[in-house]
């Protein structure tokens, strides 16, 4: 996004310039405001990845499954002993986790547990609280978050080989 973010500021920087006596972008400009584009296949990594999905009852009643999609060897087998980095990922207002999945395949290829929560996807059902100019039920949505990552925590501790 940051390139996104560049690429608009420069566009827009650009045609508030543009008067009748601006010359023309050279072609290295033009190619510098061009929209940008992405690969349909998601740049993968050394591993082939996994993922499972998990009930955590200490989740908002709205949604209590977690995904985690972690690395895992090319024919499948699941890598003993190993010890990777967690990522906790939360979605989006209305979003799906299926919305990430090539992110996720794409960050586990490169040795990341991605650990996605499915609660409050329209707002908290058991913590309703809002804050101003926030969609309804919102307010501590970032607890499902920290809730998510002691669940990881946990699943580690107790030997689970996915964490």
């Amino acid at each position: 996004s940051l390139g996104l973010g560049l690429g608009l500021s420069l566009a827009v920087l650009a045609s508030s310039q543009t008067t009748s006596q601006t010359p023309l972008p050279t072609e290295r400009h033009s190619r510098l405001l061009a929209p940008a584009t992405y690969d349909s296949e998601p740049i993968v990594g050394p591993y082939s990845v996994a993922s499972l999905e998990f009930t955590n009852t200490a989740m908002d009643s709205s949604d209590q499954r977690i995904v985690v999609t972690y690395p895992v060897f090319e024919n499948g087998t699941e890598i003993e002993g190993g010890s990777f980095p967690v990522i906790e990922y939360a979605h989006g207002l209305d979003n799906e986790v299926s919305d990430y999945t090539q992110l996720f395949k794409g960050l586990g290829s490169f040795g990341y547990i991605i650990v996605a929560h499915r609660a409050c996807k329209n707002g908290c059902e058991d913590d309703t609280a809002s804050l101003r100019l926030d969609p309804s039920g919102f307010a501590h949505y970032y607890k499902q978050q920290l809730l998510s990552i002691d669940w990881a925590k946990e699943q580690a501790t107790a030997g689970n080989h996915a964490l």
